[in-house]
């Protein structure tokens, strides 16, 4: 398989590491020569998967760090101190990957087109023995001949720690506690709404260099006590909106939280290196539920804050009067909101909000994207059990 297909695997391996940079950032560590430098620590921690042998000559490891999705944005302490600067102090990425709660997905030689698995192995933490095994075998039955595993790994990894079965072995001790009660906050850049964006095209498809006017802007500034405000770290190139929630509607503690449910990642065919779709979906009954629930994807899942395009429908019925409410939104993906209105309308799905959002990939789809949106929407309706399958 590695004679007749070498190149096939190595063309895919490149595309899979261009959608997992996109998707996690700065979190993902790809490295042929995995770093040696996993040791116990001397806080007396146990450590899952330090002192592994280096895999075989003609395999390689990809390392992701394990963190909270609330983490993931650029954030400081009272002192002015950036959380990355921990990181700066112990020495870089081979550092970083002996600290921090880390998978590595050792690759098989044949990876993604043989029947060997990768093997996915946890480095700095601490979990119950039986919720390691079950981790374990859940991730070795995902996978599939053909199928890029990475992210899905790594998401029901990071899932399982911020289901608190996961804990850091080294961290937060090396951090003298790591836990602080200061305000943090994420400088951003953003700017006016920029309506030119048709399928990736929003930083001008014609070739002219200048992009929207920039402003600073913090996300999750409280404008006269009243309004949060979302501005997308990545600007407005895609034509997307800065967005405006009732502080009060959309607070932790607010009466109108949700339970949403999202789907896998979906890569188009023939679509970019980094292109991605996932839909999330939940049930309201009510406007401010709406907003609750668009604020925390916004605001506390920093994957879908980079996402280029977050487009959403809702449709619910009030609950004094019976009457029909319906709106949508195309977050400068012009035309997408209306597809989901429709595929709404044409289901019958009622009470429901469904966010789908794309990571652009640097290839345009043209029409065909509308029909991977209203499919990856229509998974998600069908796994919030709104419709059938």
């Amino acid at each position: 398989m590695e004679e007749e297909g070498g190149g096939d695997i190595q063309q895919r391996r490149a595309e899979e590491l261009e959608a997992l940079r996109a998707y996690y950032g700065d979190d993902l560590i790809a490295s042929d020569d995995p770093a040696s430098s996993f040791s116990s620590s001397s806080s007396g921690a146990v450590i899952v998967g330090a002192q592994r042998p280096p895999p075989p000559p003609n395999d390689c490891s990809w390392y992701l760090r394990l963190r909270r999705r609330r983490r993931r944005r650029l954030r400081h302490d009272e002192g002015g101190r950036k959380d990355d600067d921990f990181n700066n102090d112990v020495g870089g990425a081979a550092s970083i990957i002996g600290l921090e709660p880390t998978l590595e997905i050792r690759l098989s030689s044949s990876y993604p087109l043989g029947d060997v698995p990768p093997e996915p192995i946890l480095h700095n933490v601490m979990m119950d023995p039986n919720s390691m095994r079950d981790l374990l075998r859940r991730l070795g039955e995902m996978y599939e001949c053909g199928c890029d595993i990475g992210i899905a790994w790594g998401d029901a990894c990071i899932e399982t720690l911020e289901g608190g079965n996961m804990t850091c072995a080294f961290f937060d001790v090396a951090r003298g506690g790591g836990g602080g009660g200061g305000r943090r906050s994420a400088e951003m850049a953003g700017g006016t709404r920029n309506d030119a964006s048709n399928d990736g095209g929003g930083d001008g498809g014609d070739g002219d260099s200048t992009g929207p006017t920039r402003t600073t802007r913090r996300l999750g500034d409280v404008v006269d006590g009243r309004t949060r405000t979302f501005v997308p770290p990545n600007g407005t190139r895609y034509g997307q909106p800065i967005r405006h929630f009732p502080s009060d509607i959309v607070s932790p503690n607010s009466a109108h939280r949700v339970n949403i449910t999202r789907t896998r990642p979906f890569k188009p065919p023939r679509s970019g290196p980094a292109e991605l779709m996932i839909a999330h979906v939940c049930r309201v009954d009510c406007i401010e539920q709406v907003q609750w629930a668009l604020a925390e994807l916004l605001f506390n899942d920093g994957k879908v804050q980079t996402a280029a395009h977050n487009m959403f429908a809702y449709r619910f019925r009030r609950k004094d009067d019976g009457t029909l409410v319906c709106d949508n939104d195309d977050d400068g993906e012009r035309g997408s909101g209306n597809k989901l209105a429709s595929l709404l309308d044409v289901s019958r799905a009622e009470n429901v909000l469904v966010v789908v959002s794309r990571w652009f990939g640097g290839v345009r789809l043209g029409s065909s994207r509308f029909k991977w949106i209203a499919s990856v929407a229509r998974d998600g309706l069908e796994l919030g059990g709104f419709i059938k399958g």
